[in-house]
């Protein structure tokens, strides 16, 4: 037999890490179904291939096939450290350790996009937030320069995995302009910041795109409110490199999308959606 393992995706978010692969020469080789996979913390060997260090966790190929895929619970991996694998069938012949396989690291997202709107009689601010069961609360910020900010409410987590969706409306007097963020508070007590957003009479037009990505290769991006038409789009990753830009058309009642370039890995990227005197840019979690 040959024994070959191979892992994709490996991401590592908090305590959980997923794995998936399979084991044989490509996906899908039913000669390899059944097969125990053990995952280790691989040593720094030359080769490319490595020995196993700290055993994490244990893996069974599908009851047809070679592929695997199961999430471990760990602790004290950093994006620095590889891992490496092997594989038993049911008569306990065991192949060498795989080749080493880097890890995502999946870092904590909070507020993947928020917006502020004036109303007729009060100012409406939206955000969108990942990771609720992390979260302890958030709390609304309000400046009148952009630069001292005061917390103004504290609104509760949902306390749910995956994407929450929360507003805050405050009856404040027009003026120039008004700054609002969110800080969002995890149960150990460390905060993080959302960007600014502004309301102002003179400046451009409020948000209005819902965007949002579902676990499939899409972008979503749904108007929460008249702006239809034709806009132009950048979507960039944390180091600033581009990854994709063109137009969309948006229409109401339908369903707008972004398609990803194959290839696209998890994690956070930067998208912007500009027309004449709206711009929106926004943090996203591509899962």
């Amino acid at each position: 037999m040959e024994w070959i393992i191979r892992y994709s995706p490996r991401d590592l978010n908090g305590t959980s890490l997923t794995v998936t692969g399979y084991v044989g020469s490509a996906a899908g080789q039913a000669a390899f179904a059944n097969v125990t996979v053990q995952v280790f913390v691989a040593d720094n060997d030359a080769s490319g291939f490595g020995e196993g260090q700290t055993y994490l966790g244990t893996l069974t190929t599908s009851a047809t096939n070679g592929n695997f895929s199961g999430t471990l619970t760990v602790s004290g991996l950093t994006a620095a450290d590889q891992l490496t694998a092997t594989a038993t069938d049911a008569v306990n012949n065991t192949s060498e350790f795989g080749l080493r396989a880097n890890l995502l690291v999946i870092l904590p997202i909070n507020v993947l996009n928020i917006s502020a709107q004036r109303q007729n009689e009060y100012n409406l601010v939206r955000w969108q937030a990942d990771n609720g069961l992390n979260i302890q609360h958030y709390e609304v910020e309000r400046s009148t320069d952009g630069r001292s900010f005061h917390k103004i409410a504290t609104i509760a987590s949902n306390n749910e995995a995956g994407i929450g969706y929360y507003s805050f409306n405050e009856s404040f007097p027009n003026s120039s302009a008004v700054y609002y963020r969110i800080r969002s508070i995890d149960k150990t007590g460390k905060s993080t910041l959302s960007r600014v957003v502004t309301i102002s009479d003179h400046s451009m037009e409020s948000a209005g795109f819902t965007i949002s990505n579902a676990g499939n290769m899409t972008i979503s991006v749904n108007p929460e409110n008249s702006k239809v038409g034709n806009y132009d789009y950048c979507l960039v990753n944390t180091a600033g490199v581009m990854i994709r830009k063109g137009r969309i058309n948006i229409s109401g009642g339908s369903k707008n999308t972004i398609e990803l370039p194959a290839g696209t890995r998890p994690g956070i990227y930067f998208i912007r959606i500009s027309g004449e005197r709206f711009m929106q840019q926004e943090k996203l979690f591509v899962r």
